[in-house]
């Protein structure tokens, strides 16, 4: 009986319920921003066509964690970043005044976390970044920064990650599916 209990607490703590008044999709959002980690082969978590198509939108922007020493192309994906890296926090971890104003300065459609590697660093960003509605990974942690997140398996890809997105996105405001 108490094990079924916390089970379905459990449960109910990883089900998250989008605020209806809040959902939007992608055709209805103006501006999009996407956080993510760029590791040193400037790849960001198996990101292909989708997000490369989100990053062209004239208003969507690129927030990412990567270390300082590592260089990026001035065009890496349409060269609408945000780079954020260590430098940006004091010793303890704190975010420096410079970081917060920067990442507050746009309020933004919707925010879509794609880090599949679990960075603190990009929930930090996505709990920063004002934004109507906000996309994550399911993890437990940090599921009350989302307004609605994925659980999916470890080895998708990020263009799987954004099928899946558009497909619930539709579902909860009630349109068809459209591959």
């Amino acid at each position: 009986m108490i094990t079924k209990y916390f089970l379905k607490k459990r449960i109910l703590r990883s089900i998250d319920s989008p605020r209806p008044a809040n959902l939007i999709d992608f055709n209805d959002a103006k501006t999009i921003a996407i956080v993510s980690m760029v590791t040193k082969d400037l790849r960001y978590n198996g990101a292909g066509e989708e997000l490369n198509r989100f990053a062209a939108g004239s208003n969507n922007e690129f927030f990412f964690y990567a270390h300082p020493k590592l260089q990026i192309p001035d065009d890496f994906i349409g060269g609408k970043l945000h780079r954020i890296s260590g430098k940006d926090f004091s010793f303890f971890g704190f975010p420096k005044v410079h970081l917060l104003e920067n990442i507050r300065a746009k309020q933004f459609d919707l925010l879509i976390n794609i880090d599949f590697s679990n960075h603190i660093f990009s929930h930090f960003l996505s709990s920063e970044i004002p934004a109507k509605f906000k996309v994550g990974l399911s993890v437990d942690e940090f599921t009350n920064i989302y307004d609605l997140t994925l659980r999916l398996a470890e080895n998708n890809t990020t263009d799987e990650f954004f099928k899946h997105l558009n497909f619930y996105l539709n579902a909860l405001k009630g349109k068809p599916y459209e591959k």
